[in-house]
């Protein structure tokens, strides 16, 4: 991108939110010390999930039951 659109305030900011407190704090950071008044700002919304998702392992079910012992093996291989 030339310098000069980076000057003319045609930047786009993405700033992911949730209802955490920290998510507030980073929206208002940005707003304080980061965006300029010509600034493009998308809000992404995220939303937990009951899955957690790796680059390399797939998905990975939370619900584990760690009384099961074969259950707790799985987890800590």
């Amino acid at each position: 991108m030339p310098l000069s659109a980076m000057q003319s305030g045609n930047r786009k900011i993405a700033i992911a939110v949730d209802l955490s407190d920290e998510s507030s704090y980073a929206v208002k950071w940005a707003v304080v010390n980061y965006l300029r008044p010509d600034d493009n700002v998308i809000l992404l919304h995220v939303q937990p999930t009951s899955i957690l998702y790796g680059a390399d392992w797939g998905a990975i079910d939370q619900c584990i039951d760690m009384s099961d012992e074969e259950s707790q093996q799985r987890l800590e291989d």
